[in-house]
């Protein structure tokens, strides 16, 4: 029998996108044991000078990957459902990481969505209990898909046992493009923009946000034991916005993961704001959207007023907005970046030059929502509610 750093290999190894596994055993107890592809630890046979340099590179590797563990660890420790390394060692020229072994038997989709309705979105709350920890601590999984969440049933209820946690990275911080794995079905549209353009500078755009767009994939599976019809798999989510087809879900899941799955990752949905609406649903309240809100994306800021209506404005804009809302300003994580699905500025109507000493001119009033040809001669259609509060604070001009 194998033997790796005093652990039995007790089971065949799997090739797997990010390495081999294999089933191990060590004093009386199970284990998940990973070999890392890379780094190779250097052999005594290559020229000093570079023989230098890669145990310089390995050196770094594991001071890297030690302090995420550690950090993972200190949030494992309140969080049942996280299945974090237990140890990182080189045998060889090989490293490896092991984990403890996930023993009970592993729901397969169709036995997830043959369970109640109560029962599947309280699975759901406990995955976001998780991204709430990764997301406090800055944290990305970086790999959410049904192979590294595995779904097991406890006296309590299903629980999500989410492994795998090789490919974490602080937010905004990933790995270069080369070294960032995954399964593209579950890539963000700013995840599959990095990889395929390999485009360094949009390594600010990978937040914990990336991680909400993958769940939002996963909760459909829960929901209906099926993969999210993608029509075009994952180019289309980079390239071009595309709506996804939630027809199968209950109206109110179906608004909560349509906000996972913005396109645009500065106003996807807050792991707060889905716990939240999936409790709600769980206890059999409805959830009528996400309500009023100001926040962050970029150097601009986006106000919603409850109804649906939406407005991008300025700073000062947005202070004044959040005021008259009564709402806090959500500055966010994201930081300023390029806009993940640019779109075409719509073309201004044409109206007659406004006078310099004249204010916002009012076009039309259609539906709920105000068209204003503004001094600078931009016109901009907005809801009703968010013309008052701009005006109200002085900010339309």
């Amino acid at each position: 029998m194998e033997t790796v750093n005093g652990y039995s290999i007790s089971s065949d190894w799997v090739l797997v996108a990010n390495g081999e596994v294999a089933r191990a055993a060590k004093g009386g107890r199970k284990y998940f044991i990973k070999r890392l592809p890379r780094p190779k630890y250097p052999t005594d046979s290559l020229p000093k000078a570079m023989r230098d340099r890669c145990i310089k590179k390995c050196d770094e590797f594991v001071s890297y990957r030690e302090g995420i563990n550690r950090r993972l660890r200190a949030l494992a420790s309140g969080c049942p459902d996280m299945v974090v390394p237990r140890e990182l060692f080189r045998d060889g020229v090989c490293y490896y990481v092991v984990t403890d072994l996930v023993q009970e038997p592993v729901m397969s989709d169709a036995e997830i969505a043959r369970q109640d309705d109560a029962e599947k979105y309280r699975l759901m709350v406990r995955f976001m209990d998780f991204l709430q920890r990764m997301e406090s601590e800055g944290l990305v999984h970086g790999d959410i898909k049904p192979d590294n969440v595995l779904v097991v049933r406890k006296a309590d209820g299903m629980h999500p046992m989410v492994i795998d946690f090789e490919d974490c990275y602080p937010s905004a911080k990933p790995p270069t493009p080369e070294d960032t794995v995954g399964s593209p079905e579950y890539y963000s549209p700013e995840l599959g923009r990095y990889v395929c353009r390999g485009d360094e500078s949009l390594a600010p755009t990978l937040t914990t946000a990336s991680d909400v767009f993958a769940a939002g994939i996963l909760f459909y599976r829960y929901w209906t034991g099926k993969a999210l019809p993608q029509p075009c798999k994952f180019c289309y989510m980079v390239e071009k916005p595309s709506d996804f087809d939630l027809s199968a879900l209950p109206d109110g899941l179906a608004s909560v993961i349509r906000g996972m799955l913005d396109l645009d990752y500065r106003r996807r949905s807050k792991t707060s704001i889905v716990r939240r609406d999936l409790e709600n649903l769980a206890s059999g309240k409805s959830v009528g959207g996400t309500g009023p809100s100001v926040t962050r994306m970029g150097d601009k800021y986006l106000v919603r007023d409850g109804t649906g209506k939406e407005l991008i404005t300025t700073r000062a804009g947005a202070q004044a907005a959040a005021k008259m809302l009564g709402v806090p300003i959500d500055e966010g994580d994201s930081g300023p970046g390029p806009e993940p699905v640019p779109k075409p500025a719509p073309k201004p109507t044409p109206a007659p030059e406004p006078k310099p000493s004249e204010g916002p001119q009012v076009l039309k009033k259609e539906g709920g929502n105000v068209t204003v040809l503004c001094t600078d001669g931009a016109v901009r259609t907005m809801s009703e509610a968010v013309y008052e509060i701009l005006l109200k604070g002085g900010k339309l001009r």
